[in-house]
């Protein structure tokens, strides 16, 4: 997979989850969100051959609460459970696609 593509997977699987994207690290697209951070953790693989100038890597998508604390309204929390409920779901779903990309330089 390129990361066009890879992008394009992210995109879709943000908004069926109700979730905009923005470009984020390594010109990966990452889900926006009032009320939790995504942030990507990319590692290189086994399949990387540096002598040949190629690398593959994998991302793996996390998330944590942004805020809360202070006395919020019921509707308030009602509004990050159910943000926290599709950021999860998202997550899941990235993370179950191996998204993997080889670059070459």
């Amino acid at each position: 997979m390129n990361r066009a593509a890879i992008n394009e997977a992210i995109r879709a699987a943000a908004k069926a989850h109700g979730f905009t994207t923005r470009e984020g690290f390594q010109g990966l697209e990452e889900p926006e969100s009032e009320e939790l951070n995504f942030i990507w953790k990319t590692r290189t693989t086994e399949n990387t051959d540096w002598v040949v100038h190629r690398v593959e890597q994998e991302a793996e998508l996390m998330a944590s609460v942004r805020k809360m604390g202070g006395h919020p309204s019921p509707e308030e929390l009602l509004k990050t459970a159910d943000e926290i409920r599709r950021g999860a779901e998202l997550v899941m779903e990235l993370n179950r696609m191996k998204l993997t990309w080889t670059e070459e330089f």
